[in-house]
């Protein structure tokens, strides 16, 4: 079965609500809150950063990369938007 691009946009969107939760963590720790809380924090950013790292990297955007290269037709507007020739 060929990857979609709306399967594409939920890999997209799971990265992205990654990276939004590392950034509350960040300004967790610029304002300590809660102060007991740094250790915690920084365990819990390093875990998120390993999801958001693993997806960003991992098989299954491998393969989304690998075949909207190779089927750019298969994008629409939003999916050509951050291509050279979009």
């Amino acid at each position: 079965m060929a990857p979609t691009e709306h399967d594409f946009l939920a890999l997209v969107k799971q990265i992205s609500l990654l990276g939004m939760n590392l950034a509350l963590i960040d300004w967790d720790s610029h304002t300590n809150l809660p102060q007991d809380g740094a250790s915690f924090r920084g365990e819990l950013s390093g875990y998120v950063s390993g999801q958001e790292l693993a997806l960003r990297t991992g098989s299954e955007m491998k393969t989304f990369i690998d075949y909207f290269t190779a089927h750019p037709e298969a994008l629409d507007e939003k999916g050509h938007s951050g291509s050279p020739t979009g």
